[in-house]
């Protein structure tokens, strides 16, 4: 009788054991999990290595990008590498403000457009941002396009949208003009007949 309540003594002491070590693994598991997943997060921001993105967002962000670059607080090849990546953002934010107006007058609307748009990167999300007139006049256009029912209605909405880029790129200093009018209105065959032809 008193080796079988020793046994069961020393089964229960070993069975106390055995849960405390495994309360104190799983506790080392999950705090080893939240290094891992601080040190990730660290890394991704650590290799961006994009001070004007990390620091400036909005608005904010074109000022710095249409600052020259002598009054800049940033270097020349610093600058020169986020205008090139602004470009594919701003070309983004162009593109939809012009869908969202072709898209409101198909539905037969006419809505104020926003100058804001987070537009997602390989390298994160960036708060967009353009002076209000560019933003109505691409919208503008959009709807426009939609409405017009020949080539020769679409080619002053073609001119507006180029000359409306190219005002964008001159005051970012982008070294490449965005150019989004064939993109966005592919020249189509065009019914209608020409003064030669009539």
């Amino acid at each position: 009788m008193g080796l079988l309540l020793a046994f069961f003594v020393l089964c229960f002491i070993a069975f106390v054991l055995g849960i405390g070590f495994l309360l104190k693994r799983i506790s080392q598991l999950e705090v080893r999990a939240r290094e891992l997943s601080q040190s990730q997060a660290q890394g991704v921001q650590s290799n961006m290595q994009d001070p004007v993105f990390d620091k400036n967002d909005g608005e904010q962000l074109w000022m710095a990008l249409s600052t020259d670059n002598e009054s800049s607080a940033y270097d020349a090849k610093t600058l020169d590498d986020a205008r090139q990546r602004y470009a594919f953002i701003m070309i983004k934010h162009a593109a939809a403000l012009f869908e969202a107006g072709r898209r409101d007058a198909t539905n037969g609307q006419q809505n104020t457009p926003s100058n804001t748009k987070r537009i997602t990167t390989l390298r994160g999300a960036v708060q967009s941002w353009m002076p209000m007139e560019h933003a109505s006049t691409l919208y503008e256009c959009g709807r426009h396009s939609f409405l017009a029912e020949s080539e020769l209605e679409r080619a002053p909405v073609r001119v507006t949208v180029d000359q409306t880029c190219r005002m964008i790129s001159n005051q970012l200093r982008l070294a490449v003009d965005l150019q989004l009018a064939d993109r966005l209105m592919p020249v189509t065959a065009d019914t209608e007949s020409s003064p030669a032809n009539s």
